[in-house]
This record gives structure tokens, C-alpha cells and sequence, in this order.
């Protein structure tokens, strides 16, 4: 009892968006009924409960849900992606600062300042 449980845990969790494969294991087909898209699984004439029969808009309308969320924490890691990067700048501009303060700032100085670390 527990698997037939736990078989219907997963399948109510991979339900969702545009499915590929039918827990089964079969692959989902294209199929238009009375002008309507479903991906079916073939299997679903023989047993309606296990198998996939899932309309088009409703898969779209999932699948696009899903990937405004996915967007949304790609954004947000890149926003955090770009505040971790503005640390070393600054970090790097003070370094300079510092290695053109401690020169005398002729033009030899500056040239071997530029040659010494390719800026």
C-alpha cells in the first residue's frame, strides 16, 4: 500500500508543465480531439487513472509558469552575482591608487608601473 501511495506522490509531482514521458515510461503523443490538443500516453485507453492525458493550453500555461519562476532566480543569482563582483573592483582600484600614490609620478615611473603590471 505504501508504494501504490508513494507511486501516486510521484506522479502528481511530475504532473506538471509539458510533460515528456508518462510515468509508465512511455513516451506522451500529440493528439487533437474535437479541436482540442492533448499530449496522451497510449497506454491511457486501457487505464485512464496512471497514465497521461494532459491538454495543450494547460501544459503551456504550466510549462510558462514554471519558467517566469526559474527566470526570476536567475535574476535575482546574477543581482547577487553583481554585487559580489563590485567588492574585488573596488579592491582593485584602491590597490592602484595606492601603487600610483607611492611613485613619484614622472614618466618613467608610470611607464614601468604599466609595464611591470600590463595596465
Amino acid at each position: 500500500m505504501r508504494k501504490h501511495i508513494r507511486m501516486l506522490e510521484l506522479w502528481a509531482d511530475g504532473d506538471y508543465g509539458i510533460m515528456r514521458w508518462c510515468p509508465c515510461g512511455e513516451a506522451l503523443n500529440e493528439e487533437i480531439v474535437e479541436g482540442t490538443k492533448y499530449y496522451t500516453c497510449k497506454m491511457y485507453k486501457y487505464d485512464s487513472f496512471f497514465h497521461v492525458r494532459k491538454r495543450w493550453d494547460t501544459a503551456i500555461g504550466e510549462e510558462v509558469v514554471r519558467l517566469k519562476e526559474q527566470n526570476a532566480e536567475q535574476a535575482k543569482k546574477i543581482g547577487e552575482l553583481s554585487d559580489q563582483l563590485e567588492k574585488p573592483k573596488n579592491e582593485v582600484a584602491q590597490l592602484w591608487d595606492t601603487v600610483r600614490s607611492q611613485s613619484c609620478g614622472c614618466e618613467s615611473c608610470k611607464a614601468e608601473i604599466a609595464k611591470t603590471f600590463a595596465v
